[in-house]
């Protein structure tokens, strides 16, 4: 046995004892064995921080991707309880599954009954506080932790992950706390665009139309999700909310340190793009999304004009480049928050990454998140090969072991560093971090103003001097950013034409009403006109308002988001040029060298239109007045009449559009065929013609073969 455990060992095979046969000791899979494809490990519950009075507790999902059955096996959890981490890259190894730790402490273990093909099975494994492993723990500090499935018929299966023993309960030192600011986005890329409420502005009641907001909301669950967030603040006061203003419309009650940027705005993609005109014509102006936008935004909900938040630019795709975080200074930013590619310091591990840098446009301080902290709590494995951080569970676990060892790497040093959960971070996984960290006694959990009180690590010229040179490391996508900014500026021409070249605001057409109303005398019809005339161009601004709003959405840099606001847009305007269109008589017959054929002009919007008909035909002989003006009410029809003239029989196709003032198509294009029967053109006719023929020849006859006067 020893000689057989010294070769493994030197072969750097992970070992241990098996509970199920604890008198036999074998070497085990370890990092060894490669797991099986075809059945996976997921660890649903974890005990991440073990304490005095805890143990340890694990509820693992196991999935049989085969068309076999598996018959029972046994399903364990192992340890190392004397390794100590050595190094940042020894940590990640062992997450990866190639590690050379060997884990020879058995905890626990259970039998799994048999697995039916393409099943699954959930087993739970807990470890009681007063077990003697977890008793014999006498150093705090991650451990690596092996849970094994080994079925009868099959080979092991081995999930890497972590436990952390806390200080509590143990008689060691205890080193300086290592300090950090938990901070959560209240954002979503979730945004959908809410058809109803398009269609209710669109063709509503002109007296009860949605606010030009509505026209994007959330899901139910989404919406869940983010109220359920929105109350962790008051749950977890350490926790550090920085809030979309267009997320707050949607929930109650919540509790927040900052503000960021309207609709999570990519300032970062902005700069990267350098083109403000393709902005503008896509109806995203700066001051949507400037520092003052959001702050008045939040006022305006809360009701106090005089109430404060600290606002926050929150970075997008791209970089915080140098033109970047001036841009966002000019945009009255002072604080910018980097979630990501920010330092160039090739240093994964926990300072305090705090950076005052001057920009042509006044001083800005950066917030640069730990990048390995920062994308667990961001709902990401560190690596693909991580399996085991695939689960809200294996990434907690990795996130409590990862902040110890950082504690351990330099005990002494005093830091504050930052992590940043992500917009789709679940209400789930925030809680369920917020609640571990209540046991972490390395940590000393502070908020965002003792972070931007801390001594910067950099400023002035060598924080510039650290800042990413170029957009390498951005991951704007600036085609489809261009093109989807090309597509919202061609929705919003058409808004912006139907307001001003469609859209009737002078107020003289009344809405229809009862004919048993009275008829109101000459000046209050004055004054009603004009208050329908505002209520009309109030209307065509919450159009535009409303386009904007997905316009504005489409440019947080979440790529499924911009493409639904961006077709949104579109069909948008579609629905609204639409819904005014024309009716005609698919074919009038002609029977003498004048007619009229009437034309119907329908509107399905709240407030009248003026607009103009055409008419063309593709003859010589058959033709119709070309133009004629049509004022349409509101929910109404108006009819025009052009006039057709036909100088012969036969038939032709008049082709009917509708016309904004300035004399642009829009909306369908209507045809009519018009069949001319003039008698002029019938047999009768052409005798008529024939009869006169041979009297003129009779006549000319005549003239040659008369007899002569002398004097002729």
């Amino acid at each position: 046995m020893t000689l057989t455990f010294v070769v493994c060992m030197a072969l750097g095979i992970g070992f241990h004892t098996p509970l199920a046969s604890a008198d036999e000791s074998q070497p085990s899979s370890g990092s060894a064995a490669m797991p099986d494809p075809t059945v996976t490990l997921t660890i649903d519950k974890l005990t991440p921080i073990v304490t005095q009075d805890s143990g340890l507790s694990a509820q693992v999902t196991i999935a049989n991707h085969t068309d076999e059955r598996l018959e029972d096996g046994v399903l364990a959890l192992y340890t190392n309880l004397q390794h100590a981490f050595t190094s940042r890259t020894e940590v990640q190894q062992w997450a990866d599954d190639d590690s050379r730790i060997p884990v020879p402490d058995g905890l626990e273990s259970v039998s799994v009954p048999e697995i039916d093909a393409n099943g699954t099975q959930t087993v739970t494994i807990d470890v009681g506080k007063d077990d003697d492993a977890l008793q014999s723990i006498a150093t705090w500090g991650p451990r690596p932790l092996a849970v094994e499935y080994s079925p009868t018929n099959g080979a092991p299966i081995v999930s890497r992950t972590f436990f952390t023993r806390s200080w509590d309960g143990l008689d060691t030192q205890r080193t300086p706390q290592l300090n950090m600011t938990v901070v959560m986005p209240l954002s979503s890329t979730q945004w959908q665009v809410n058809t109803n409420a398009q269609t209710q502005l669109i063709k509503g009641n002109g007296d009860h139309l949605p606010n030009p907001a509505s026209v994007v909301n959330f899901s139910d669950s989404t919406q869940a999700d983010l109220r359920a967030k929105a109350a962790l603040g008051a749950r977890y006061p350490q926790l550090q909310t920085i809030a979309d203003p267009l997320v707050l419309r949607s929930v109650s009650d919540a509790h927040i340190e900052g503000l960021m940027q309207m609709g999570a705005f990519d300032m970062t993609a902005y700069t990267q793009l350098n083109d403000t005109d393709l902005y503008a014509g896509a109806g995203i102006d700066p001051t949507d999304w400037n520092a003052h936008a959001s702050l008045h935004a939040w006022r305006t909900m809360v009701g106090d004009n005089s109430a404060n938040r600290n606002t926050y630019a929150w970075q997008g795709n791209g970089v915080w480049t140098y033109d970047a975080l001036s841009q966002a200074r000019s945009q009255g930013y002072t604080t910018v928050i980097a979630t990501h590619n920010f330092e160039n310091l090739g240093d994964n591990g926990a300072h305090t990454s705090v950076y005052s840098v001057p920009t042509d446009n006044g001083e800005v301080q950066v917030l640069a998140a730990q990048p390995v902290l920062t994308k667990l709590a961001s709902g990401s494995e560190t690596s693909r090969a991580a399996s085991a951080e695939k689960s809200v569970a294996g990434r907690v676990a990795r996130f409590m072991a990862q902040s110890a060892f950082y504690q351990m790497e330099q005990p002494y040093m005093e830091r504050n560093t930052l992590v940043c959960m992500g917009a789709n971070t679940s209400a789930r996984e925030v809680s369920e971090i917020m609640a571990a960290l209540h046991n972490a006694s390395w940590l000393n959990i502070t908020d965002l103003s003792t972070l931007e009180h801390s001594e910067p690590l950099a400023d002035g010229l060598n924080a510039v001097a650290l800042l990413p040179e170029s957009e390498d490391g951005s991951s704007v996508d600036t085609t489809a950013v261009t093109a989807a900014l090309e597509s919202l500026r061609q929705s919003r021409v058409d808004v912006q034409r139907f307001t001003d070249s469609i859209l009737d605001v002078s107020g003289k057409v009344p809405t229809p009403s009862p004919s048993s109303s009275p008829s109101p005398d000459a000046s209050t019809e004055a004054g009603n006109a004009d208050s329908r005339g505002s209520a009309a161009k109030a209307w065509g601004e919450d159009l535009l308002q409303a386009h904007n709003t997905m316009a504005l959405l489409a440019m947080d840099g979440n790529n499924t988001m911009r493409n639904a606001m961006t077709r949104g847009a579109s069909d948008f305007a579609s629905t609204l040029l639409n819904a005014v269109n024309i009716t005609s008589s698919n074919s009038i017959n002609v029977v003498s060298e004048t007619a009229t054929m009437p034309v119907t002009v329908s509107n399905s919007l709240p407030f009248p239109v003026d607009v103009k008909v055409s008419s063309i035909t593709n003859s010589m002989e058959i033709v119709t007045s070309r133009m004629t003006d049509a004022v349409v009410p509101a929910h109404g029809e108006a009819q025009v009449v052009f006039k057709v003239r036909v100088s012969t029989a036969g038939s032709t196709i008049a082709t009917e559009k509708l016309l904004d003032r300035d004399g642009r198509a829009f909306s369908s294009t209507k045809y009519t065929t018009i069949t001319s029967a003039l008698q002029i053109s019938d047999k009768s006719g052409s005798l008529f013609i024939i009869i006169a023929f041979v009297l003129g020849a009779l006549g000319l006859w005549r003239q040659f073969h008369r007899k002569k006067d002398p004097d002729e």
